[in-house]
């Protein structure tokens, strides 16, 4: 089995966030396991992985999970600011949503924004990804 550094859970749910880290750390699959709990954490997040200061206490995403629906910033609107980000800070990581939309609307939106690679339904399970590991790393 594949292990990455580091996961970033990027969702306003802290239901969510509790059961999908459970799911991440029972399933063995990376060293850490961050949350923000919007868009705009998220982004302050990734933004300090990069600072070399700050590495221990922000370790680096190899996989954001984000989901669409948010108060303050969408992951609509953090995919805008995160696609402006300089290559250096964003190189390797690998965003995939994670969300309880069934709309294919966002399914269709989602698809324009290049550093998407995976639509993942909610609740995660440890079969899911380990599988998204497995395909992206």
């Amino acid at each position: 089995m594949r292990k990455i550094n580091s996961i970033l859970l990027i969702d306003d749910n802290d239901a969510d966030n509790v059961y999908h880290e459970i799911i991440i750390s029972e399933s063995g699959v990376c060293n850490y396991i961050k949350t923000a709990i919007n868009g705009i954490k998220g982004l302050e997040y990734i933004e300090n992985s990069a600072n070399p200061c700050y590495v221990t206490k922000y370790p680096k995403p190899d996989l954001i999970l984000l989901d669409i629906n948010m108060p303050r910033m969408n992951g609509f609107e953090f995919l805008e600011k995160y696609q402006k980000l300089d290559e250096n800070v964003k190189s390797g990581t690998v965003v995939a949503i994670l969300t309880t939309s069934i709309n294919p609307v966002d399914k269709c939106r989602i698809e324009m924004y290049k550093c998407v690679v995976e639509f993942l339904n909610k609740p995660l399970t440890g079969k899911v990804i380990t599988r998204t590991i497995e395909k992206y790393f």
